[in-house]
């Protein structure tokens, strides 16, 4: 009885797992295409960008990921002008504004830690509902300018309920 089965080398187990990952990214690349293409055709601008971040959870590499920027940039105005690129954008932003509010609050923090100690915990309290970015700094410059306990004071008290929710 003879043995029809061979053991594979190294070098042919590389050539098969490299077409089996070639084969796996065409048909990746295929369904991006075959999307893109029923997303245009239905005029359903708005679902490109989920497209887009869906699609860029399988294209990971660098060229795969060059492929995917120029497949999308063919829509970039009409991605740019959907709701959903447009939330995603202010998202980003309020982010952004969210974290410099955070910062600010801690550099008071610092500040009055290193200054004025004993009034740490009322600053904490003062502040942490401070939405305006330039209350928050005009009070960084108050309390940094502050000689004493009492104008260091002053300056957290100067702080309105408006100021709180701006």
């Amino acid at each position: 009885m003879g043995d029809d089965s061979r053991k594979c080398d190294a070098n042919e187990v590389g050539w098969i797992a490299t077409f089996v990952a070639f084969d796996e990214r065409w048909q990746a690349t295929r369904v991006v295409e075959e999307m893109v293409t029923e997303i245009v055709e239905a005029k359903q601008f708005a679902l490109l960008r989920y497209a887009q971040m869906f699609s860029s959870l399988v294209f990971k590499d660098k060229d795969d990921r060059a492929w995917l920027e120029r497949r999308f940039a063919v829509y970039k105005d009409i991605l740019e002008e959907s709701w959903v690129y447009q939330e995603t954008k202010e998202k980003g932003r309020e982010e952004g504004r969210q974290q410099e509010r955070q910062r600010q609050r801690r550099s008071i923090e610092t500040i009055v830690q290193t200054k004025f100690p004993e009034m740490l915990d009322l600053t904490k309290k003062q502040i942490e509902n401070v939405s305006d970015p330039e209350v928050l700094q005009d009070l960084i410059v108050k309390i940094s300018l502050a000689q004493t306990l009492s104008e260091a004071l002053l300056a957290l008290g100067s702080l309105s309920n408006k100021d709180k929710i701006r």
